[in-house]
């Protein structure tokens, strides 16, 4: 099946039934279904999944409840309630589609009597299994991120919300493991990186004569591979703003900072000696009796003290042998706290992007090795 246009004729027939209900009634008739939509009336949300055998609805709660009238908002939330494991709350959300076992329905449409019969909308119905599966597998990626609404929070939000969206800032906000979407516009970042790489030739210097104070050129690789495997699991860009990679002046160190605190650092303290450090969640540490030998971070305005995170450091022959096993782990969730805790790093105006360059391009790390590590100095 071709992929076909679903809108209203300019200037139909009033009264026309809406060619945008008929191919979302044609494709949910018998079939398991999930829809992802932010904005939904409940009449016609019960239409949708009434003709089902089955759905699951993946949502923006926050802007569904203060899109509706202040009178509709409990039924709402006896709905959630009710129907609790089905309906999963993603932040952000602002796609609008509806997914069966065969079909597929993507466009501008919100699920609302407005928005299916009177807006001036533009749909795309898929029936290429492919881009079906396609649809299915980000569903349900999401829905894995996801998790269903508190419901003492949801009373809570409907007390505290706005009677009319728009009015003001909510005082209050529901809570989500769900990641936020942290994209950045391309216009203009290659030529930006072109002008950072060409002006960058005293900090290759640079980092060139750091990379050499490490223990060997394996100590060091694995360091950078730490490094790269961060920024691959928080999809960190060269230039995100959460992110500061930077070559300290007066100390023999090559840090990694999120947001507002150090999360990986280098530390050369001889020829043959180096620290590696790295954050860990409060609760890890305490479960492991580690206090004595961490230290703790200081907090962050409004940030709990029950939460706050801790520094270790340790001395080891290769850094995958100090950072590995639960350690790892706990890291890797630590430093995913860290970049949900803030937008942006104070150390960012230090950032050197030739040390990410480092990390995440081996043709570079190969070239930078090869002046920091010459033939006749022992490689490791």
């Amino acid at each position: 099946m071709p992929v076909t246009l679903k809108y209203h004729q300019p200037g139909g027939t009033s009264g026309d039934r809406s060619p945008i209900d008929r191919a979302i009634c044609e494709i949910v008739s018998g079939k398991h279904i999930d829809i992802a939509c932010p904005y939904l009336s409940l009449p016609y949300l019960e239409q949708i999944r009434k003709q089902s055998s089955s759905w699951r609805l993946l949502t923006d709660v926050e802007q569904w409840i203060i899109s509706q009238a202040k009178n509709s908002r409990s039924e709402i939330y006896d709905f959630i309630t009710e129907h609790s494991e089905r309906i999963h709350y993603y932040p952000g959300l602002h796609a609008k589609v509806i997914i069966a076992e065969e079909k597929a329905l993507v466009g501008s449409a919100n699920f609302t009597q407005e928005g299916i019969t009177r807006r001036s909308e533009m749909c795309v119905l898929l029936g290429d299994l492919k881009q079906v599966s396609e649809l299915s597998t980000w569903f349900n990626r999401l829905w894995e991120l996801s998790a269903p609404v508190d419901v003492d929070e949801l009373a809570e939000f409907i007390r505290r919300a706005p009677s009319y969206r728009g009015d003001r800032e909510v005082p209050f906000s529901l809570t989500s493991p769900a990641p936020k979407v942290a994209a950045r516009a391309v216009v203009g970042r290659d030529a930006k990186r072109k002008q950072v790489i060409k002006h960058s030739g005293e900090i290759h210097d640079a980092l060139v004569d750091r990379i050499s104070l490490a223990p060997s050129r394996k100590w060091i690789a694995e360091y950078l591979n730490l490094i790269k495997e961060l920024i691959e699991f928080c999809e960190l860009e060269w230039d995100d703003p959460r992110l500061a990679l930077t070559l300290p002046k007066k100390e023999h160190r090559l840090p990694v900072n999120i947001n507002q605190r150090y999360v990986l650092n280098a530390a050369f303290v001889s020829e043959k000696e180096a620290v590696v450090g790295f954050i860990l969640g409060g609760d890890f540490v305490r479960y492991h009796r580690l206090q004595r030998q961490s230290k703790r971070y200081d907090p962050r305005r409004g940030e709990p003290t029950k939460e706050l995170p801790y520094w270790w450091g340790k001395y080891a022959e290769t850094p995958n042998a100090a950072l590995s096993g639960e350690f790892k782990q706990e890291w890797i969730n630590a430093v995913r706290a860290e970049l949900r805790r803030g937008k942006r790093s104070g150390f960012r105006k230090h950032h050197e992007s030739r040390i990410y360059d480092a990390a995440v391009d081996l043709d570079y790390r190969a070239s930078l090795f090869n002046e920091a590590f010459p033939l006749n100095r022992s490689t490791g």
